[in-house]
């Protein structure tokens, strides 16, 4: 097997199970350190191993460079934003004031973080994966959804493994909104929600699996969005099965598709209303309540020039809006970015990106209004091991 395979498996499997370590007050995560490890040599490759043409060089030092310089600028920034600790504690909004100001060593981590990702983005666009190299990805892909599955079942069933999990994850299990979510590896069950739903596109929606392992993929991944609440993983996944309805090119197996994705969407709301009387009211709480933070983040940009251009740099706080977080970071300058981006590699590509990748681009699209997702760990790495390997198959075959 290649290395460009065990690379990309290994990484899904450690982002979906593997565990985070203490070191000193910070969480490191093995997710994270095997990205780094892997970037450095990689990209070495590239340059002297690989047999990428001229043109394919010059984008991979363009991306980087664009990809540093525009960080840099970011994290330099940061030291002149404002304090918003006192604003944003007034509404509920959890913040700790220690990395409210510019911290240069923190929001540093952060920027080698965010530019190992686009590197490795970069990276693996060039690399060009053949059928059976990605049928074995989206293999690895199922048993990690199989995997953690178990584990949320285990973790539901016996309070004395889901305890187990928080030391082995050295997870906060304070949240009294989670006591009744089981979501088992990973950090959240919002974050939960969101990975399966992706991971279920891209392995069902993808036509490589045989119908063993896509049933094994789908059973899997509705049993753990059950057991996460995950109301808006659902929702978007409802939108873009739709959406794939309307795109059938038999009219009939389109409109069942269509109706499918609101039966689905309506036997879950009636699901989690039964077992859980109390979850619709709280998803109704959890919506308005994002309200009032982004209203104080966009009036405190929209107070100085430089903060709409640039933005706040890179604090260590949520938004629950993935948009709204590129915007609160790169301002202007970031969202022009994330449209280019978007533009250049999903919308000018449409029809060339297979039914799969245009259903997980809209199911982020979508999920993305009410989460971080654009910096959720596993999804940035499922998208690295899966789906841009999918996007460079799929160009390539058409």
């Amino acid at each position: 097997m290649r290395v460009r395979l065990i690379i990309p498996a290994l990484q899904l499997l450690i982002s979906f199970l593997a565990p985070t370590f203490l070191w000193g007050s910070r969480h490191v995560f093995l997710s994270d350190l095997f990205c780094f490890l892997c970037i450095g040599p990689g990209l070495l490759w590239a340059w002297f191993g690989a047999s990428l043409d001229r043109k394919a060089k010059r984008q991979l030092v363009y991306w980087v460079g664009g990809c540093t310089t525009l960080l840099g600028l970011t994290y330099l920034h940061g030291y002149f934003r404002p304090a918003l600790e006192p604003l944003l504690t007034q509404i509920y909004f959890r913040i700790n004031p220690d990395n409210d100001t510019f911290n240069a060593k923190r929001e540093f981590i952060f920027l080698i973080r965010f530019l190992a990702w686009l590197a490795a983005a970069g990276l693996v666009s060039l690399i060009s994966f053949s059928k059976t190299e990605l049928t074995r990805l989206l293999k690895t892909l199922t048993v990690c959804l199989l995997s953690a599955s178990a584990i949320m079942v285990l973790a539901k069933l016996s309070p004395g493994f889901h305890g187990f999990l928080e030391k082995f994850y050295n997870r906060d299990s304070s949240y009294d909104i989670w006591k009744f979510r089981s979501y088992g590896p990973f950090a959240s069950p919002v974050e939960g929600g969101a990975v399966l739903g992706l991971a279920l596109i891209l392995t069902v929606g993808s036509g490589l699996l045989s119908r063993g392992w896509m049933l094994t993929a789908l059973l899997a991944a509705g049993v753990g969005l059950l057991l996460t609440h995950a109301m808006t993983a659902v929702v978007a996944l409802c939108v873009a099965g739709a959406y794939a309805g309307t795109q059938n090119k038999q009219r009939l197996n389109g409109r069942r598709v269509v109706l499918a994705s609101a039966v689905v969407l309506l036997i879950f709301v009636v699901v989690l209303g039964v077992l859980y009387p109390g979850a619709l009211s709280q998803k109704r709480v959890d919506v308005f309540a994002r309200l009032a933070p982004w209203l104080v983040l966009v009036k405190a940009i929209g107070s100085r020039l430089d903060l709409i251009l640039f933005g706040l740099g890179l604090p260590d706080y949520s938004v629950d809006n993935s948009y709204l977080f590129v915007f609160t970071r790169g301002g202007l300058l970031g969202v022009g970015c994330l449209l280019w981006l978007s533009w250049r590699f999903g919308v000018s590509h449409w029809r060339r990106l297979g039914a799969e990748l245009r259903a997980a681009l809209i199911y982020l699209a979508v999920v993305g209004l009410m989460f971080d997702v654009i910096v959720y760990r596993n999804i940035v790495y499922l998208m690295l091991a899966v789906g841009i390997p999918l996007l460079t198959f799929r160009k390539k075959d058409a």
